[in-house]
């Protein structure tokens, strides 16, 4: 496993976290920027208080060294808005204003940037087209890479909404739409390492959304016990388990990619709502048979409706909670 704390990198460095093709947002509201908040924040829980999320106009010969996160969204190509441009120019110059031995791309190897540069080079600004792709490509190679900020007995495991429940200390393994259900069917054991002793659990919201409607209580209850079972054969010191979100109105607008089969949803929000409150006292009957610690969601992020008050929500459209009121950030630990 590489690691950064395997790196043996002094603390006193000024570190940066930036992206290559994007900046990263520093808003507060914007669930696009926890990725590196959580970064920012294992750092700091090592001992690096000199660590910045770099700012739009960041220039990286101001840090010691620079970490490259690749955002949340990266699936082996870069989306890149607004083209071949004089910003994405300037961007992708900094690679070589930097020692790539400096460098480091997190969680995956550092993709190949001159390569991406060489196909866009006749649709590119005057700017784009100045950049040397064969020497970038260079760069790249010779650009170390680490898979997280440190190993760790303690593991928090879930899908996208996991980063709103991280606790410090915690390594974090992120399945973006992995259901329950999914989770149980591939084995818990196959997604938690033989050393973890500790675990902080973040399932069920998109079992809740879409795949529990009109299947009735015996099938969450089938659910639930499954998990158990499966939870008691790993042997775990500390389990806790974070209750499902409650459901926001059904005016929320998701993006395309948050549907499932053309559908934001399946069923009303009475429906999926009376699906939450069972999921969720199933899985607090769970914990207290077991002595596990059950993380209620906070009644406060509810409104007079007793729905997800929108206002506690990411800016725009998605089904997260705004960084500001992650409970790590917020203080609800």
């Amino acid at each position: 496993m590489r690691t950064f704390i395997g790196l043996g990198i002094h603390t006193s460095l000024c570190i940066g976290i930036d992206r290559l093709m994007e900046p990263i947002t520093q808003r507060d509201t914007s669930h696009q920027g926890a990725w590196e908040r959580l970064i920012k924040a294992q750092l700091n829980h090592l001992g690096y208080n000199n660590v910045e999320i770099a700012s739009r106009k960041s220039d990286w010969t101001e840090y010691d060294i620079v970490i490259l996160s690749h955002g949340m969204n990266y699936r082996g190509a870069f989306n890149v808005f607004g083209g071949a441009s004089d910003e994405l120019a300037r961007r992708l110059e900094r690679l070589l204003s930097k020692s790539e031995a400096r460098l480091i791309s997190f969680e995956i190897p550092m993709p190949d940037v001159g390569e991406f540069i060489r196909r866009r080079h006749k649709t590119g600004t005057e700017r784009f087209k100045q950049l040397d792709h064969e020497k970038i490509s260079q760069t790249c190679k010779a650009v170390q890479h680490i898979e997280r900020i440190f190993e760790s007995k303690r593991l928090c495991l879930g899908d996208s909404h996991i980063l709103a429940f991280y606790k410090h200390g915690h390594r974090v393994d992120r399945h973006d739409g992995l259901t329950m259900h999914g989770a149980l069917k591939r084995g818990l054991k196959s997604l938690i390492p033989d050393h973890v002793e500790e675990l902080v659990l973040c399932l069920g919201n998109i079992d809740v959304r879409f795949h529990l409607h009109g299947r009735g209580t015996d099938a969450i209850r089938e659910m639930v016990e499954e998990l158990e079972r499966q939870l008691f054969h790993l042997n775990l010191k500390l389990v806790e388990i974070i209750a499902p979100l409650f459901i926001e109105n059904e005016s929320r607008k998701l993006p395309k990619s948050g549907y499932h089969k053309g559908k934001p949803f399946n069923g009303s929000w009475e429906d999926r709502d009376i699906i939450r409150q069972e999921l969720g006292k199933l899985l607090s009957e769970m914990c207290w048979r077991n002595g596990y610690h059950f993380y209620e969601q906070p009644h406060w992020l509810m409104n007079s409706k007793r729905e997800l008050d929108m206002k506690y929500m990411e800016a725009g459209k998605s089904v997260h909670l705004a960084p500001r009121y992650y409970r790590w950030i917020h203080g609800s630990v």
